[in-house]
């Protein structure tokens, strides 16, 4: 018997018998010579479940750190750790993840983050990057916890009257026709679509080191990085 660095017992593994683990209700796959049950992870895949499936019951360790098919992060091999079941009989392992449970021991996630993230200075960063899959935190210690948690879909409730009045203001008051009105709120979508590409490659992953500079990154982006199947933290509080 081998033991990870999370003192779980894996067992060795033939590759004979990941094999027969193919199909998205029984899923293996071999990654850096450990052998992982991703079934329950296949759904929660954030580039969908259809780029996993060719690689089930085989060794994807190639196209996993491949850094031009399809790059992770160091996030990404956090949470895989956690679909350990063993090791590939025979072969050597490579653990991308080793270190993690001291950055990990950074922060205490049953207590408010806040104060926490203020005082991470420097491992900031490091921090951010390797913890993830959390199923909940606290951000707060007061009354601010409660406004922070929204069902993802209060959005539509706030922004569709809005969106209804102002194309009412565009058709019936000032005159603009429906196909302009509407072509202006194609255009619209289209810009902020672009505008949330370039926030998310240049803005959401600023690096940052100072105490106002990591609760601006943790709020702005980092929440999502802990804690991404949070359905009450997937969008920005309307009181924040």
């Amino acid at each position: 018997m081998l033991r990870n660095n999370s003192d779980k017992t894996l067992r060795p593994i033939t590759s004979a018998e990941v094999e027969t683990h193919s199909s998205e209700n029984d899923a293996w796959l071999i990654i850096d010579g450990y052998v992982h049950n991703i079934t329950q992870f296949l759904s929660e895949h954030p580039g969908g479940k259809e780029i996993v499936l060719p690689y089930l019951g085989k060794d994807a360790t190639q196209i996993f750190s491949s850094e031009t098919e399809h790059a992770h992060s160091q996030a990404a091999y956090t949470i895989l750790k956690k679909y350990r079941i063993g090791v590939l009989d025979g072969k050597t392992t490579t653990d991308r993840v080793a270190g993690s449970e001291y950055l990990a021991g950074l922060v205490d996630v049953k207590k408010a983050m806040v104060p926490q993230v203020w005082r991470l200075g420097d491992n900031y960063q490091k921090w951010i990057h390797t913890q993830t899959g959390l199923e909940k935190i606290i951000i707060f210690d007061n009354f601010l916890e409660k406004l922070s948690r929204w069902p993802w879909y209060y959005i539509f409730f706030m922004w569709l009257p809005v969106i209804t009045y102002l194309l009412y203001l565009s058709i019936f008051v000032n005159n603009v026709t429906v196909v302009r009105a509407f072509s202006f709120w194609v255009a619209g979508i289209l810009i902020w679509a672009g505008v949330e590409y370039y926030l998310h490659r240049f803005i959401f992953h600023v690096q940052t080191s100072s105490p106002v500079g990591n609760l601006f990154h943790f709020f702005i982006h980092g929440i999502h990085h802990i804690t991404p199947t949070d359905s009450t933290r997937l969008t920005f509080p309307p009181f924040f």
